[in-house]
């Protein structure tokens, strides 16, 4: 599917280049001179460009949307960051966070029949309630039938 979609982009977590721009700019320097250590970008920071990829990727899904392009994200770029980060040859505070292909859908799709948990389970009022077994069940129950017909269908 990737390699036929008309479009793909990669989204990344991209902190590089704020580091970059701290040396370049003489921040850094600046900072030794009044004792400030330089301190390299860390775990924080990196969860900060997550959400920034992210952000950016859903905007343009909604984007495409809009002009009739559907799209499809590629979650298996976070397995395979290594080789991803590789093939396009990522700096060190760069990281892959979603692929996204995006082309003309054969058939328009309809509403609802995308499987999808419902709200009163996604969503959570005050506090976070973990479903105990029972829970779960009932809540995918749905997508369980789904996913045995699909594998029937598969032989």
């Amino acid at each position: 599917m990737i390699s036929k979609a008309p479009l793909v982009w990669v989204f990344l977590a991209d902190y590089q280049k704020w580091a970059d721009y701290f040396i370049s700019s003489g921040a850094v320097e600046l900072g030794l001179k009044n004792g400030i250590p330089y301190r390299p970008p860390l775990t924080g920071d990196l969860f900060i460009s997550l959400c920034d990829a992210l952000v950016a990727a859903q905007t343009a899904v909604v984007a495409a949307e809009s002009l009739g392009i559907g799209s499809c994200y590629i979650g298996d770029i976070l397995e395979n960051y290594e080789s991803v980060s590789e093939i396009l040859n990522l700096p060190k505070y760069t990281f892959p966070i979603t692929l996204l292909c995006f082309g003309y859908p054969k058939k328009k799709p309809i509403p609802g029949k995308i499987l999808r948990c419902s709200a009163d389970d996604t969503f959570h009022t005050n506090t976070y309630h973990q479903k105990n077994a029972e829970e779960l069940a009932a809540m995918y129950k749905e997508m369980d039938r789904s996913v045995q017909k699909m594998l029937k269908n598969w032989g």
